[in-house]
């Protein structure tokens, strides 16, 4: 089974893993601030 990643943080508004969203193509959004990402190492 997969980890959730807790370390998880929104770069524009710091919120952490409970805001955010992670989409299966890998892309993060923060529900907070609708910030959109994606993990640098891809």
């Amino acid at each position: 089974m997969k980890k959730v990643m807790v370390d998880l943080e929104c770069p524009k508004c710091g919120t952490t893993a409970g805001w955010i969203y992670t989409k299966r193509d890998g892309t993060h959004i923060c529900r907070k601030c609708n910030h959109e990402w994606k993990d640098k190492k891809n």
